[in-house]
């Protein structure tokens, strides 16, 4: 999604004297390895085996070590809806042989800055590749040979200091008011006015990808009209494919997967509403939000 919010930092290799202020990603990659330290190098089948107690402590140290390097995220999206993302990054992350608690940790980072389900994402084809890698036996260089094609993918697409990203919102606002007066403009066009950094990205099989899940949000959720599936494209290309079953964007599922909307039209009235109001609301990198 080009990360909301908070901006990578690089992460030392030893703990460093004191958090840097207002950290860039260019070049800085957070202190959000600082605590992944051989320490660390517990597995869930051991956290199985210690119980449950042992499973909630170590959500809880994800859990504040998200709040304290994650400001914004975790103001937005709420401890228990933190809790829920975890909990579906500890299962994930399994699927990929990932169990180390460091492991994890990275895994949840990537979800934090490119939506939670990044990895099956086709925006991302090489976060996937990575992942899956199997000439890399070692699961930590796998994930973290992730982050790092993920922080130079953000340097890139959303600007050393969030500024493409937070432009990019800005202009998203006012696609959803045209979407109100009925634009017809092709998808294409809109994806690349909205977010030109991050369309270069793209092929042009990625724009047809983004397209068919446009149509098939508007099918599930019954959004009624191509505006409908225009948005849910914009959403998926802002914020992940993933975006309406996204713990971090409860608020898109409250309202696509609400049966109290039996008018298609209020539904996606309602739902390009909510867009614009909770994007409106993230401030990227400064651990302030406004």
């Amino acid at each position: 999604m080009g990360s909301l919010g908070d901006n990578p930092q690089k992460v030392p290799k030893k703990m460093p004297a004191k958090r840097a202020q207002e950290p860039k990603w260019v070049g800085l990659r957070v202190a959000h390895r600082v605590i992944i330290t051989r320490a660390m190098v517990i597995r869930t089948e051991q956290m199985a085996r210690f119980g449950q107690s042992a499973r909630d402590g170590f959500e809880a140290r994800l859990l504040s070590h998200i709040e304290e390097f994650f400001p914004v995220h975790w103001r937005k999206v709420g401890q228990e809806r933190m809790r829920a993302v975890v909990r579906l990054g500890i299962t994930k992350a399994g699927s990929y042989g990932l169990e180390t608690q460091r492991e994890i940790y990275l895994f949840v980072s990537l979800m934090l800055y490119l939506g939670s389900h990044f990895d099956t994402d086709g925006q991302l084809p090489w976060a996937a590749a990575s992942l899956n890698d199997t000439a890399e036996t070692d699961a930590f260089m796998r994930v973290e040979r992730t982050y790092d094609l993920a922080m130079e993918y953000l340097e890139r697409v959303a600007g050393p200091a969030g500024q493409y990203l937070m432009s990019a919102i800005e202009r998203f606002a006012k696609v959803a008011q045209e979407l109100n007066r009925g634009s017809s403009a092709p998808l294409a066009d809109v994806l690349r006015w909205t977010y030109p950094e991050k369309y270069r990205k793209l092929s042009e099989a990625q724009v047809n990808q983004l397209a068919r899940h446009g149509q098939e949000c508007v099918k599930k959720y019954d959004l009624g009209s191509p505006l409908g599936a225009l948005l849910c494209a914009e959403l998926a290309f802002l914020l992940g494919h993933g975006f309406p079953d996204d713990p971090q964007f409860s608020w898109a599922a409250d309202v696509l997967q609400n049966p109290e909307f039996s008018d298609p039209g209020a539904r996606l009235t309602t739902l390009r509403d909510a867009a614009v109001t909770h994007l409106s609301h993230w401030s990227v990198g400064t651990g302030r939000s406004k």
